[in-house]
């Protein structure tokens, strides 16, 4: 093959094989996986934690708010890093992730990818075009066409690879931890952001449900402390990068009590101001920081970047003062 042919068929292979091949990258897998998770990760019968809900109110009180009670803890320890990536990775642990690969793996299998008649027009009709251009521009129409043929056979050809080996690439269980951390709560794990996570306290009420895989947690919050001068004319403060709340537990002060955790490590390490991101078009997101005593100034302008070091249109920063 010389250059053009490969790179035609590099581009065409990857366009078919799409991101449903994974690989592991990145971080270290903390050694307490394997014991921490180890309850979760040893019940190899998926269907009840996928298909469960948690039940934050209980069944014998579906209507009683009351009754969801939640506590604040600091991420401290591998094992709270690993739950955060759980929760937010939809709430599966190494070994759902590696079920969900097996069953999508199956799946293809018993429909394979098609090549229909339509789908070879397109590739000849390509090929040719690609293979006449190169012709005219080298004096050689014939050996363009030949060219623009023998590129009209590489889709066929990739897709009975993937149909003879699987479309989805199946990791193992240290692979997939390694990818939950990565993806989830990479900064965490450096040990570069701070953290805090809300765990609901009532844990008979969801042993078996929705948010068991990491062990209750139903919110996060990332936050990372800046040095003065780092982000424009901005004092030592506390930064806050991400907070998240699983919509079942959203509007019971979850949130609050996350931010106000935060509040608390600023004041010990002496932080003058907290503040955050948001979209300006997060009406919902900046009402709740108002209400817990922030005020909004746009990233959207050119006087942002000497006073928070950078310009971002459609964003805004939120401050409170400590």
């Amino acid at each position: 093959l010389n250059r053009s042919q490969l790179v035609f068929f590099v581009v065409v292979y990857l366009g078919l094989r799409g991101a449903s091949a994974s690989t592991a990258v990145g971080t270290v897998l903390p050694s307490a996986f394997a014991d921490t998770r180890a309850a979760a990760n040893g019940r190899r019968d998926l269907s009840g934690p996928r298909a469960a809900y948690f039940r934050l109110l209980g069944e014998a009180v579906p209507s009683a708010e009351e009754h969801f009670k939640f506590d604040i803890y600091p991420v401290a320890s591998d094992s709270d890093v690993m739950d955060v990536g759980i929760f937010r990775n939809g709430c599966m642990d190494a070994a759902m992730v590696v079920q969900d690969q097996i069953e999508r793996n199956d799946a293809f299998k018993e429909k394979p990818l098609k090549f229909p008649p339509e789908v070879a027009a397109s590739a000849i009709f390509i090929g040719l075009s690609f293979g006449t251009f190169l012709g005219i521009k080298n004096d050689d129409i014939l050996s363009g066409i030949k060219f623009g043929l023998s590129l009209a056979v590489v889709p066929p050809m990739v897709v009975g690879i993937n149909n003879a080996g699987g479309r989805v690439y199946i990791s193992t269980e240290e692979e997939a931890g390694r990818r939950i951390l990565t993806d989830y709560a990479g900064m965490l794990s450096a040990g570069a952001d701070e953290g805090f996570v809300a765990r609901a306290s009532n844990r008979g009420d969801f042993g078996e449900g929705k948010f068991a895989p990491c062990n209750g947690v139903v919110g996060c919050l990332d936050c990372q402390f800046r040095a003065a001068g780092k982000y424009g004319a901005l004092p030592f403060h506390l930064h806050l990068r991400n907070v998240s709340v699983d919509p079942s537990a959203r509007r019971r002060g979850v949130a609050a009590a996350l931010v106000d955790a935060a509040e608390r490590r600023a004041r010990e390490e002496g932080a003058g101001s907290v503040t955050l991101e948001v979209e300006d078009s997060n009406s919902g997101a900046i009402a709740l920081y108002e209400k817990l005593g922030y005020t909004i100034d746009t990233l959207g302008n050119l006087n942002a970047q000497s006073k928070y070091g950078r310009v971002v249109f459609g964003r805004g920063i939120m401050t409170k003062l400590l």
